[in-house]
């Protein structure tokens, strides 16, 4: 799949190429990845679709033939959903700040991340087990530690953490939040990506990598 995500390839041929049958395949996958061989493969896509945005010249139009959309409409919203603004606005790295909320009768997440490294790490919370889209509250962490993430809107969420440098990443099942709720969630060790791990495409991730690597956009 990370080899071929240029191609139309479809759940029926990733089943195939298994020696599964399609319904065994989609099962076994969501179970070692958490979501789904669909979504998996778009967020493929769009992660390399981020790399020659910010590595080439090529136009959002290229970009989207060569990852493997089948319109520049359908691959903009999407990206915009995954990363959290425009293709365009990424190759820009200008993005908006990302700020979730509710109206009334908010809760609070509360919890504690660890890590090794002498960098800051991202906390958030999203409605999937993917980093993308905006997130419903985070917090940008200097040291190891605990993190309160208030007025959080009621409903389910996973807290995701993620390094700014680097790979690393952690996270907990998914949580249930009601009005006025107060929770306390298992503390998150942030450990080395694996190959099954979904890639992270929020685009706030990349803002200080970029940063320390102005170079690497040359090329």
């Amino acid at each position: 799949m990370r080899e071929e995500y240029s191609t139309p390839l479809t759940v029926d041929d990733l089943a195939r190429c298994a020696m599964y049958s399609k319904f065994h395949f989609s099962r076994m996958f969501q179970r070692v990845t958490g979501i789904s061989p669909g979504r998996y493969l778009s967020a493929v896509r769009i992660e390399q679709a981020k790399r020659l945005l910010v590595s080439t010249t090529l136009s959002v139009a290229d970009v989207t033939n060569q990852v493997g959309f089948s319109g520049v409409g359908s691959f903009s919203t999407r990206f915009r959903y995954s990363v959290g603004v425009t293709p365009s606005r990424y190759r820009r790295m200008d993005p908006p700040p990302f700020v979730g909320g509710c109206g009334g009768g908010c809760g609070v997440v509360r919890g504690s991340l660890a890590w090794n490294g002498a960098f800051p790490a991202f906390v958030g919370l999203f409605s999937g087990r993917v980093f993308e889209g905006v997130p419903a509250r985070h917090v940008i962490m200097e040291r190891p530690g605990e993190y309160v993430l208030d007025g959080v809107p009621a409903g389910s969420w996973y807290v995701l953490a993620h390094s700014m440098r680097g790979n690393l990443l952690g996270g907990t099942g998914q949580v249930q939040i009601g009005p006025e709720s107060d929770l306390r969630v298992p503390e998150i060790r942030l450990r080395a990506r694996r190959i099954a791990d979904p890639p992270a495409l929020l685009a706030l991730l990349d803002d200080s990598a970029r940063e320390e690597e102005p170079a690497a956009l040359a090329c």
